[in-house]
């Protein structure tokens, strides 16, 4: 798979800004870039782990559920003229 090349336009005085926003912030443009992969890269995690958390939740309950009805086969087939 290749990729195709990638052209972005910006304004022109983006790197002006760029420059007046990380002095701002305290830090470099390549500060700034590092800092937003970072928060793109942690929101991504919780995503993540929400989904698992969820998918946990579900895997649990489906166990609960499971051994609920084994419990009523169970007791079901212990009863007087129950054909075994």
């Amino acid at each position: 798979m290749s990729l195709k090349p990638l052209t972005i336009k910006l304004p022109e005085n983006y790197l002006e800004v760029l420059k007046a926003v990380a002095e701002e912030e305290g830090t470099t443009p390549s500060g700034l870039a590092a800092r937003a992969v970072m928060e793109h890269l942690l929101q991504r995690a919780a995503a993540a782990e929400t989904h698992w958390d969820t998918a946990g939740a579900a895997t649990a309950q489906a166990d609960i559920e499971a051994e609920r009805d084994a419990r009523w086969i169970a007791d079901e087939q212990r009863r007087p003229g129950h054909a075994a």
